[in-house]
């Protein structure tokens, strides 16, 4: 198929955007990936656990899965930004399918350098696969509906995560072994590949005399994107500062609420409910509402919700009022995570577009490893309520960053030729 210039200029209400040809293929092998994504992750950490593995050797697997974002996540943004987008996304699955069934053969703890292996060079394709997946987005969906468009993405993330978790859990259980959940983690990389092939858009190919350039050169180019550009150094500040205070949430939930509380297990699942049941809410209300809202306003909202919820844990004495904690958190954290990913697809010409995606996870995984590394260190020292006093300061000042810096992220795109300005058809229903 010949090279097009697809990127729309007029706006999608929700209900066509769902219509979309090019967008609804996009979308339907993201769900398929992410189901299968947190399905293996899962039951990776049950095979350690069946196979008599330390908390170590259960933390190596976090650290595998964890490291590539911030090892060659920034390099992958080169080539994301080379490459036809769309190619490296079929690619991308198709090895990973093959790749997963590798961890049918870890069969004893001797093997687990395998599951380390495979474990972080799945997730080093993923950094290629997601700022790939971010800028074809952008490349297909009109630019003032990629708002409503990543809104969608991440609300159906949460879902179909929370739905591979479940899934991983009853499939071990009914199948007494792991493997299978390996096996239907390779189907769902396939399908994704294969639902992926449906899109009709192709990438521009790359100048001659810009594919010559050295990749040390162009990834550079993209480090300068966080100095000359102003709403995507804001996005990165502000997620920065933002993930320096929540991050410690995510290694004291469980202390806190046994621990402290003095809460049964089983209360765990309940609060997540909770949070889930919120980012689901807030993820619908900003599809619907995008049109309306300003991306600075969405961010330091978002933000703030988080801050004060986070805050407010340290007033928390029943489980029942953690519940209705993470509730508001969770109201501030799907529009945050949709508002950051538009401004890193909407900020930077559209051949930059993998470099600021990839940038924006490195930052996000290195200031959220900080921070866990730091969490139970300081809540040992000064008690988990005060840190997490702390921590809802912090995120309360990356709200005030958001609203500051990205005041002109509605009006900021390049000015040179972008998707902003490329007048195209729009696919309807095929």
């Amino acid at each position: 198929m010949a090279t097009e210039s697809h990127t729309p200029t007029t706006k999608l209400p929700l209900r066509d955007l769902l219509r979309h040809r090019d967008f609804r293929w996009i979308y339907f092998g993201q769900i398929v990936s992410d189901f299968g994504d947190s399905l293996t992750f899962l039951s990776l950490l049950i095979l350690v656990q069946r196979l008599g593995g330390s908390e170590l050797q259960l933390a190596g697997v976090v650290i595998a899965a964890t490291a590539p974002a911030l090892v060659v996540g920034l390099l992958s943004g080169v080539f994301v930004d080379r490459w036809d987008r769309r190619r490296i996304m079929i690619v991308a699955d198709s090895v990973r399918a093959v790749m997963v069934l590798g961890f049918v053969f870890v069969r004893s703890l001797d093997l687990l350098w395998v599951m380390y292996l495979l474990t972080f060079a799945q997730a080093a394709i993923g950094t290629m696969f997601n700022p790939a997946r971010a800028a074809l987005l952008a490349d297909v969906v009109p630019r003032e509906s990629l708002l409503a468009a990543n809104s969608v993405s991440q609300t159906s993330r949460i879902i179909f995560n929370l739905l591979g978790t479940a899934t991983a859990g009853i499939l071990v259980g009914v199948a007494g072994t792991v493997w299978p959940a390996f096996v239907v983690d390779a189907v769902t990389f396939a399908l994704s590949a294969l639902l992926i092939t449906r899109v009709a858009f192709r990438s521009a190919p790359v100048p001659k005399t810009e594919r010559s350039h050295a990749v040390l050169s162009e990834l550079t180019d993209g480090l300068r994107l966080l100095t000359r550009n102003r709403p995507l150094r804001g996005m990165l500040l502000a997620a920065t500062v933002a993930l320096l205070g929540l991050g410690a949430v995510n290694v004291l939930f469980v202390p806190f609420v046994i621990g402290e509380l003095g809460a049964n297990e089983a209360w765990l699942g309940g609060i997540e409910a909770s949070q889930v049941a919120a980012m689901v809410l807030a993820g619908a209300t900003v599809a619907v509402m995008s049109r309306r809202l300003r991306l600075n306003l969405v961010t330091a909202g978002g933000l703030l919700l988080m801050g004060l919820a986070v805050g407010a844990i340290a007033l928390v004495h029943a489980p029942w009022q953690m519940m209705i904690v993470v509730f508001v958190a969770g109201l501030g954290l799907t529009p945050v995570q949709a508002s950051a990913a538009t401004v890193a697809q909407t900020s930077v010409e559209p051949e930059l577009i993998g470099r600021s995606n990839a940038a924006l996870q490195s930052v996000i995984s290195a200031a959220s490893v900080l921070s866990m590394g730091l969490a139970g260190v300081f809540a040992t020292a000064i008690g988990i309520r005060t840190v997490f006093l702390i921590s809802g300061a912090i995120t309360l000042v990356a709200a005030a960053v958001a609203y500051w810096m990205l005041a002109d992220a509605d009006a900021g795109a390049p000015e040179s030729e972008s998707a902003a300005t490329v007048a195209v058809p729009v696919p309807a229903e095929a």
